[in-house]
């Protein structure tokens, strides 16, 4: 296979010709250890180690619960269902997100106003009107 041609570029605000690196972890030996010794123990999707977290993590933030979920979707579906929005509520969402926005969303039985934002027509005059009209009848 043929390696790619990299062009110098001149200008001044030009591409990199290297990689840019927005976030590097920091891996250390305890980390591989704790790695090593979940493998070990046989618990690798709960367990003592994810009980250990969420207490010490709800402890870290001084939350009186805590609970551990196994993807983006179910946390945002249950920070909806703690924030008490439900059946009738509405959702205004970007149409520019994760499949997670939307589907935690449906999953927390809340009603989005307007498809057409989803879709990026007339988005803005979309988002006004829904939330002038939730505004105006009270609600959330």
């Amino acid at each position: 296979m043929e390696s790619p041609t990299v062009v110098k570029n001149t200008h001044r605000n030009a591409a990199r010709n290297s990689f840019l690196v927005f976030g590097s972890p920091s891996i250390e030996e305890d980390e591989i250890q704790e790695v090593v010794d979940s493998l070990r123990s046989g618990w690798l999707g709960a367990g003592f180690k994810v009980a250990r977290f969420v207490a010490d993590f709800g402890r870290h933030k001084g939350a009186p619960h805590t609970a551990a979920v196994n993807s983006c979707t179910a946390a945002r579906h249950l920070s909806m269902l703690a924030a008490g929005l439900g059946p009738g509520d509405e959702a205004i969402t970007t149409a520019l997100t994760f499949y997670a926005t939307a589907n935690a969303i449906i999953h927390a039985d809340l009603f989005e106003p307007e498809s057409e934002v989803l879709t990026y027509r007339h988005a803005d005059e979309c988002v006004e009107r829904a939330a002038r009209f939730s505004c105006l009848q009270g609600t959330r």
